[in-house]
């Protein structure tokens, strides 16, 4: 990359010989030089820059317009990545994605986010493969729906280096209150948009899911030892 200094030396070597064409740092001629190379010096570091700019995991000035082109923020989940760097490594796991409908995706996916998931597929029940004590499932409709488990907060991501904790995770819960819950109205209703909204996007479309969010394991018995 060549700077201002480097610019005007090569201008002055393009005058012709002469005393027409002084050289000397206060002539009228050099310093006319001087603002044209500090021009040409600009534009240069611009072009250098856009180098960077062209490759996501560099890219500063044209960090919006990298998101604008991969659909960041993400519709279902909103704007996880705050700083810089997150926002970068956002961009370039979407553009080197590979997607997938496996089991395995979908709880990578879900790690990406932060939750830890069980997936549980159903069989439908069929005469001569099922056993005393299984569920009776229709044909038709059970062979394509599975369950989603979003373990409670404290269980272990599939990538706990690269999420944010599952404490911090929203999952929304809403209790019927007397004066505003009406008949019909659930006691209480939970879940979180941001997973559910990812999964049925990345699902294959022929399935449908269902979603569970188990509550954390609490003691049947609470000794506090701190008292005397």
């Amino acid at each position: 990359m060549f700077d201002a200094a480097a610019y005007r030396d090569q201008l002055q070597q393009l005058l012709p010989p002469g005393p027409a064409w002084p050289r000397d740092e206060d002539a009228g001629l050099t310093l006319l030089l001087d603002a044209i190379a500090q021009e040409f010096g600009r534009l240069d570091a611009r072009a250098e820059r856009l180098h960077d700019e062209a490759d996501p995991r560099t890219t500063l000035e044209l960090l919006t317009d990298w998101e604008r082109i991969v659909g960041l923020p993400d519709a279902c989940a909103g704007s996880i990545a705050i700083t810089v760097p997150e926002r970068r490594s956002a961009i370039v796991q979407k553009l080197t994605s590979r997607g997938g409908q496996s089991i395995a995706y979908l709880t990578s996916l879900a790690a990406s986010l932060g939750y830890a998931i069980a997936v549980e597929e159903f069989q439908p029940s069929r005469a001569g493969n099922a056993r005393s004590g299984d569920r009776c499932q229709g044909i038709e409709d059970w062979a394509f729906a599975f369950r989603l488990d979003v373990l409670p907060p404290g269980s272990t991501p599939a990538d706990p280096l690269n999420s944010p904790t599952l404490v911090d995770l929203v999952v929304n819960i809403t209790y019927a209150r007397a004066g505003t819950a009406r008949a019909g109205d659930r006691v209480r209703s939970f879940g979180s948009s941001a997973i559910e909204c990812v999964i049925r996007r990345a699902k294959p479309a022929h399935t449908a899911v269902i979603f569970a969010y188990p509550p954390a394991d609490e003691p049947v018995f609470l000794f506090d030892f701190t008292l005397s």
